[in-house]
């Protein structure tokens, strides 16, 4: 591979990586925190989905943001945002449920995110600002290829039989619609 090439590719490959953080920081988090169905849940997985996404983040930014502030920071950030977010809604897992909860999560992870960039970093407050209304978006959009993934997927079965697949675009801790099972982290819902 020519030295062009492989400069060219380098920034894909990074970014892809931290694009695969969300989904497996939902993953992780879920499987360690279980069911975000109390206080407890949430701030552990909050804690746990953050440090995977902070990670993810860290490695994408290649020295913009100090990792030993940025990864920590998104951890505490996606603790307090989940908890916040997740007890707001009484731990529901409706479209507005989550677009709420994604709301709610993105502000103080947009406030820890944004103090753990260096100072002389523009736009921080722009930062603060939008990842609220980001990760609201993000929740909503997963949230809807995952409701029809699951719809695809359910009608797919054979009649008379129900089906137990799950799409790519969702997970073990992915609720059914209409349901209030589980919530995860971003990337499962």
């Amino acid at each position: 591979m020519t030295a062009a090439r492989t400069r060219l590719l380098r920034p894909w490959a990074l970014w892809t990586v931290g694009f695969l953080a969300f989904p497996l920081a939902g993953i992780v988090g879920g499987a360690l925190a279980g069911p975000v169905d109390d206080l407890l849940a949430a701030v552990l997985g909050g804690a746990v989905t953050g440090l995977v996404i902070g990670a993810g983040q860290s490695l994408v930014g290649r020295g913009a943001v100090p990792p030993l502030r940025w990864i920590p920071a998104t951890a505490l950030g996606m603790a307090a945002g989940l908890a916040l977010g997740a007890g707001t809604v009484g731990y529901g897992t409706s479209l507005p449920d989550l677009a709420l909860m994604g709301l709610l999560t993105g502000i103080p992870l947009g406030v820890a995110q944004a103090l753990a960039l260096p100072t002389a970093t523009g736009h921080r407050r722009l930062w603060a600002l939008t990842t609220p209304v980001l990760w609201a978006l993000g929740w909503t959009v997963t949230t809807l290829v995952g409701s029809t993934s699951r719809r695809s997927t359910r009608s797919s079965a054979r009649p008379g039989r129900s089906s137990s697949r799950r799409s790519p675009a969702s997970c073990s801790s992915c609720p059914d619609e209409g349901t209030r099972d589980r919530v995860s982290g971003p990337g499962t819902a």
